[in-house]
């Protein structure tokens, strides 16, 4: 009987100094966390950072974001006010609410201010995007897509867009049995996007899988920027569309990242351009040049 209950007691005992020793060790990875950001903030400004909190170490309140979710938001703003720091998806965070605050913060577009995209979403989008882009670089791209989408752009896409919903609807119709109208119209969506706009011909097969792929990558872009298994950004797999991007685009006849063209006959698209002729395909940052003029490159559509 008394050595069971030294036995019991020292397993207790045990017990007790582990979780002692955890919660200090947590304790201590907290403030120094806290720490780390009071100690990077800019020195060459006299005013202070907002209230909030930075969570904990590396994940912040991503957790609490996820769980809560817009509660979250609400919670802070009553805590903290309308304009708090916090820690988000791998970034430092302030948060801005109310009218005020907002209309200073868009009208110092460039000048106080400029967007930035979660971490996650640059690892997996790329760094030729439009959302990348600052100053000149972005005012570039979106020249681009402005032509790309203009109104003259649109009625010359129009023909091909009523041919292929009519081909659609009657696939529908000829359809023996019930028709999922939401996730036919999805895949409609995609396939007409990836026709009409980068030219690429797809086979049932083809579009299914590269349908699954975008989605996957949509799914997980707002995703912790850990490259680990079984994270959300290791089930994105980039290379897989980007690759299947340069090969249709190789088979159009444009240059590939090397800059070899190819021997293919080109075929025009409003985004993938042509070898032949003006908007043609040209190399641009290690990847295949898409759109009719410069700046976009094949990462900024994956």
């Amino acid at each position: 009987m008394f050595p069971w209950g030294l036995s019991c007691l020292s397993v207790l005992g045990a017990a007790g100094t582990a979780l002692l020793c955890a919660g200090l060790l947590l304790s201590l990875a907290q403030h120094l966390w806290t720490l780390r950001w009071m100690l990077s903030r800019d020195r060459a400004s006299t005013l202070p950072l907002p209230k909030g909190s930075m969570g904990w170490p590396f994940f912040g309140e991503t957790l609490h974001w996820l769980v809560q979710g817009s509660r979250f938001h609400s919670s802070r703003r009553e805590r903290y006010g309308t304009v708090f720091k916090t820690h988000l998806l791998g970034r430092p965070v302030i948060r801005v609410s109310g009218a005020e605050n907002v209309r200073t913060i868009l009208l110092g577009e460039h000048r106080l201010v400029r967007s930035q995209w979660p971490q996650s979403a640059h690892i997996l989008l790329g760094s030729h995007t439009l959302l990348g882009a600052v100053g000149e670089p972005h005012r570039r791209r979106r020249k681009v897509l402005a032509r790309v989408f203009s109104r003259a752009a649109l009625e010359r896409y129009v023909p091909r867009l009523q041919g292929a919903l009519r081909h659609e609807v009657r696939s529908w119709c000829a359809a023996g049995g019930p028709v999922s109208v939401y996730d036919a119209s999805k895949a409609l969506t995609f396939r007409m996007a990836a026709r009409i706009l980068l030219g690429l011909r797809l086979d049932e097969a083809q579009c299914a899988t590269l349908a699954r792929t975008f989605e996957q990558l949509v799914e997980n872009l707002f995703s912790l920027p850990l490259d680990v298994p079984f994270s959300g950004l290791r089930k994105v797999r980039p290379p897989r569309l980007q690759t299947f991007l340069r090969g249709s685009a190789a088979r159009a006849g444009l240059p590939d990242p090397d800059g070899t063209p190819s021997a293919h006959p080109a075929r025009p698209s409003p985004l993938l351009g042509t070898a032949a002729g003006p908007g043609g395909g040209r190399r641009c940052g290690g990847g295949v040049a898409v759109g009719s003029g410069p700046g976009l490159c094949a990462g900024s559509l994956v």
